[in-house]
């Protein structure tokens, strides 16, 4: 469900950072589930860019990665790598969930 609710954010409208941002919020409990496989899938998106594709470890999203491979340069899945290991400092700065989310997805869309 995090990397459908991804993709299908990557490949909308800007509006679309609000549904992203309601089920982020709604699976709080999990947040670090959520980014961890969010990680490992951009990691993905960074192996399939860079002809890499044997290092892939979401085989079962090869579809959902190439999605993402389509409507991103290397160099913004790099920053949405970054951006994504980011959160938990400004966890620790700002101390609110919906805040980190919001910045987190808004910024994401923003290097795409």
């Amino acid at each position: 469900e995090v990397i459908k609710t991804f993709v299908n954010y990557i490949e909308s409208d800007d509006y679309a950072v609000y549904d992203v941002i309601d089920f982020w919020l709604k699976n709080k409990d999990s947040k670090d589930v959520m980014t961890n496989i969010l990680t490992m899938f951009l990691r993905d998106v960074v192996f399939v860019k860079t002809n890499t594709p044997n290092l892939v470890a979401n085989t079962d999203k090869i579809n959902e990665i190439r999605r993402v491979c389509e409507k991103t340069s290397l160099k913004a899945a790099f920053a949405m790598l970054s951006n994504i290991n980011d959160a938990p400092r400004l966890m620790g700065k700002y101390g609110n969930f919906s805040m980190v989310v919001q910045t987190l997805f808004t910024n994401l869309k923003s290097v795409r």
